[in-house]
């Protein structure tokens, strides 16, 4: 089971769902966010956890170039009105052995993690958007850490380590059309990609996480790969 998911992207969740995965969604959500709320009942996932504050509802503003690739603003909003309370009230409930997936577009990313991992929680962790400070801190809390071919030369940069040597049981890179490769306790297993005509690659990272973890919480490590990389061929 994932125990729960605190990423800014409804669409991790959405296809880790759909992927059948068992999948509580912590979230925060606007004034301006019921379109959300029924986007995210819509999946499937309960409403429970998401709670409703002040700020205005977290969003991204995306350009796609003539070549499908994506640069995105973000603006934080209510991604970064999570409570420690609120995050508690989750990981109180979960199993030792549970996952918790988490990325950079919320704030209390170490807090959870270090608190999760005091539980028995597995923690899985997406360095995305990428900021070296922000993984270094998070290097000792985390069981799997996800990165784009981009982020892990970033962090090879920043660290003068390979990342698959900064001492974590897994670490996970996805390379775009040519696949993704997973250094799982030392062993590395590779997928190429599928080729296909690429429209949009908007939430391609997204969704090949979100339907990974539901195979390899399973303990299918090659099979999770496969299936990702069909995911996410067909998210682009």
């Amino acid at each position: 089971e994932i125990a729960s998911c605190l990423v800014g992207s409804e669409m991790c969740i959405r296809d880790s769902t759909r992927a059948g995965g068992a999948v509580r969604h912590i979230g925060c959500l606007g004034p301006d966010g019921d379109w959300l709320r029924g986007q995210i009942a819509d999946f499937g996932l309960s409403l429970d956890d998401i709670a409703l504050v002040d700020d205005p509802t977290g969003h991204a503003v995306i350009f796609v170039d003539d070549g499908a690739e994506n640069q995105i603003v973000l603006f934080g909003g209510s991604n970064l009105s999570f409570t420690k309370e609120q995050v508690l009230c989750v990981l109180e409930s979960a199993e030792a052995g549970d996952w918790v997936l988490l990325q950079n577009e919320t704030n209390l990313v170490s807090y959870i993690a270090q608190e999760a991992r005091h539980r028995g929680l597995n923690v899985a962790y997406s360095a995305a958007p990428f900021d070296a400070g922000a993984v270094r801190e998070m290097l000792e809390y985390i069981t799997l850490l996800a990165l784009n071919e981009g982020e892990a030369e970033a962090l090879a940069l920043a660290s003068g380590r390979d990342p698959y040597d900064v001492g974590l049981d897994h670490v996970l890179i996805t390379k775009g059309a040519q696949g993704a490769e997973l250094c799982s306790v030392g062993q590395v297993m590779s997928h190429s990609g599928i080729q296909v005509e690429a429209v949009d690659t908007t939430g391609a990272g997204d969704t090949f996480l979100g339907a990974f973890m539901a195979r390899f919480v399973q303990g299918e490590a090659m099979g999770a790969l496969r299936f990702a990389t069909g995911a996410a061929a067909l998210q682009v």
